[in-house]
């Protein structure tokens, strides 16, 4: 706000005091002479000392300094509100409760009250009591808050306190002068100045005089402490930036140390498989990311009913939701779409004609032109209502889900599951390596389909057998192609965790959509979906 002059003291009407008769002694410095029988106020002053307070203010809140607006009388109540809302500083305008400042500590736990009840509004726990408690909670709520509501996130004594009627404030005043916190103060002629730090000699009545004198202390407050924001924000954004380098520095120090280490105990002892078993990995051309076309399309139906739930434009639908897709093929090539289920969970209000509509829109929206049509089965909640879902409907053991989590299948499967085991086990970690190397042969160009079969022996290192079965499509020899891959990657259990770097905590995003056919994160996430290993294994064949 720019300097106050003469002018708008004057028009403000700053310069009429009290009656003469109501009058301290101790104001007659600031007093310019009386009309009819009314004390006026040395506006030159008033303009001198408003502009000292202003400066303090600023420069008190551009250092980071609280003041504390207090102002209860019917003309202040208003702008002090509205002032310290905007300089986001502490104020009362109700009523003072005695010992705020004096008496801090009582006090914070009052607030600290208030915030805890405010909490237990807004989450709805103060509905689940009963009647008589709840209603009494309600009442302390509604009395903490007109009480010290403006005050609710002041965390410690304010650095000064504006006050703008000394007489109504008197409580106020005192606490703070005890507690040597600065004061600012609107004076009018029946009060006493000696308290107050920063003395604005005016009318404390007139509702405009009140607006402009705060207006004035809490514009400077407001630029001073917008000011001061910027460069706390840049501040903090700095000591970010310096925690994160330091925090990057420390991990790639114990990765470092961590790699060491590992290539100590990979000399001493070579680490075999942790139990026997058989993986396959697989990848086609029937998509993009080389993955099974039903299994594929499945997943993107679910993806994108998710994504518009999340969005907000389907509240119909709840998250619990599974699909099926069916293919019919025509040499080797899916062509149309013979049968699609797809299950998702509802609304209680909501008609299972509605869920069709709904669905059929993402079908139509995933699934290739002309795929479906009017001789495509489709099922939408076949079983009928599906309100309730998710663990309230349904619960079971882990490793249910070995099908929809690999080909569909499409290809074969081991029968280990994924879920529930950690990288060191090849149930998982061999089938992620065989499908980064049947995928990299697919993207080398080498074959249109590729199934690959890894075996096992517990205690033993390498696989026992590694099996390519390129289904008549390949442009090289199979027993070439087995004794490649164990050339351009290291298939024992510590080989395949290293080269594709899976013990990190990348494993809570696999639990929807399948953990193949997906897009590799930058955090190592998915990264057997790299495409690193086609120039390896093209040059390693040649």
């Amino acid at each position: 706000m720019p300097e106050v002059g003469l002018r708008e003291l004057l028009e403000a009407g700053v310069h009429f005091g009290h009656q003469t008769r109501r009058w301290n002694p101790n104001m007659r410095r600031y007093i310019f002479g009386e009309l009819d029988g009314i004390h006026i106020i040395d506006l030159v002053q008033t303009e001198t000392l408003l502009e000292n307070a202003r400066r303090f203010a600023g420069e008190l809140a551009s250092g980071g300094g609280t003041v504390l607006f207090v102002g209860t009388k019917k003309q202040a109540r208003g702008p002090v509100e509205e002032w310290a809302g905007r300089c986001k500083m502490p104020f009362v305008n109700q009523r003072w409760l005695g010992g705020l400042l004096t008496n801090f500590n009582t006090m914070s736990a009052r607030i600290a009250r208030l915030h805890e009840l405010t909490e237990w509004r807004d989450e709805g726990k103060l509905d689940l009591l009963p009647t008589k408690e709840r209603m009494g909670m309600q009442a302390e709520l509604a009395k903490l808050e007109y009480n010290l509501g403006g005050v609710r996130d002041m965390d410690r004594l304010p650095d000064a306190v504006f006050v703008t009627d000394l007489k109504t404030e008197d409580i106020a005043v005192r606490e703070a002068a005890r507690l040597r916190i600065p004061i600012i103060g609107l004076v009018d002629t029946n009060c006493d100045p000696t308290p107050i730090d920063y003395v604005i000699p005016g009318n404390d009545d007139a509702i405009r005089s009140c607006q402009l004198v705060i207006g004035t202390i809490g514009g400077a407050i407001e630029e001073g402490a917008g000011a001061w924001r910027v460069q706390e924000e840049k501040r903090i954004a700095e000591e970010m930036e310096r925690r994160k380098r330091e925090e990057e520095e420390r991990k790639k120090r114990e990765e470092e140390e961590k790699v060491r280490r590992e290539a100590e105990e990979a000399k001493q002892k070579e680490e075999g498989a942790g139990d026997q078993g058989i993986m396959f990995g697989f990848a086609c051309r029937e998509t993009e990311p080389l993955m099974p076309a039903p299994i594929f399309y499945a997943h993107r139906i679910l993806h994108e009913m998710a994504k518009a739930r999340h969005t907000g434009r389907t509240p119909e639908l709840g998250p619990d939701a599974k699909s099926q897709v069916t293919l019919a093929y025509e040499n080797g090539e899916p062509v149309r779409a013979d049968a699609i289920v797809v299950s998702t969970q509802h609304g209680e209000d909501v008609s299972q004609e509605q869920v069709k509509q709904i669905v059929r829109g993402f079908v139509d929206e995933v699934m290739p032109k002309g795929w479906v049509n009017g001789h495509t089965k489709f099922y939408v909640n076949p079983t009928g209502r599906f309100v309730i879902g998710g663990p309230d409907g349904d619960c079971g053991v882990t490793g249910r889900k070995i099908i929809v989590d690999t080909y569909g299948g499409a290809a074969p499967h081991g029968g280990g599951a994924f879920s529930g085991k950690d990288p060191t086990k090849v149930d998982r970690s061999a089938a992620y390596a065989a499908r980064y190397l049947a995928k990299n042969i697919v993207a080398a160009g080498l074959a249109d389909k590729c199934t690959l079969q890894l075996s096992y022996a517990i205690g033993v290192s390498q696989p026992i057998s590694l099996y390519a079965d390129l289904h008549g499509t390949g442009s090289i020899a199979e027993d070439d192609l087995e004794k490649t891959l164990r050339q351009v990657m290291d298939l024992s259990p510590r080989g395949i965790r290293e080269h594709l770097k899976l013990s990190r905590p990348i494993y809570e995003r696999t639990a929807a959509y399948g953990h193949f056919g997906r897009q590799p994160d930058n955090d190592g996430g998915f990264s057997w979906e790299r495409l690193d290993l086609v120039e390896p294994i093209r040059a390693e064949l040649s």
